[in-house]
């Protein structure tokens, strides 16, 4: 139960604590995104991948051997993040294009922030109180 609470927490507050690192705290979101994913694919995307679907991994044999309810739920939502790990891993330029029309987009940027910060805030009420 305390792997998913933490799990949960912790990836709540990354998702809610988002926008406001990006986007309130005197930095620039896109020169810094531009920086940490440049044209070509850096070495550092396969090892964070990788580490990723480690605890992706573990993450789902601790949910199929333990009998804590409603911990599926965490698993599920943590493994949404396999869909951007395979997309890092395995097609690198298309997310590098992707997010280059999104940084051009500044409105849809404020908008899928605010969702994530949203998501973040669900999450975390979900895990203290809920599960």
């Amino acid at each position: 139960m305390l792997y998913f609470k933490c799990l949960g927490i912790l990836f709540g507050i990354m998702a809610f604590l988002k926008p406001f690192y990006l986007h309130i705290l005197p930095f620039d979101e896109k020169k810094w995104i531009q920086k940490m994913y440049p044209e070509e694919k850096p070495y550092w995307i396969n090892i964070i991948s990788i580490l990723g679907l480690v605890l992706l991994i573990v993450t789902w044999i601790i949910e199929l051997v333990t009998q804590i309810s409603l911990s599926i739920v965490i698993s599920l939502l943590f493994s949404c993040t396999l869909i951007k790990i395979i997309v890092l891993l395995f097609n690198y330029e298309k997310f590098y294009s992707w997010l280059t029309n999104l940084l051009k987009k500044e409105k849809q940027l404020y908008i899928i922030d605010g969702f994530v910060s949203l998501f973040g805030l669900i999450l975390i009420l979900f895990t203290i109180f809920v599960l």
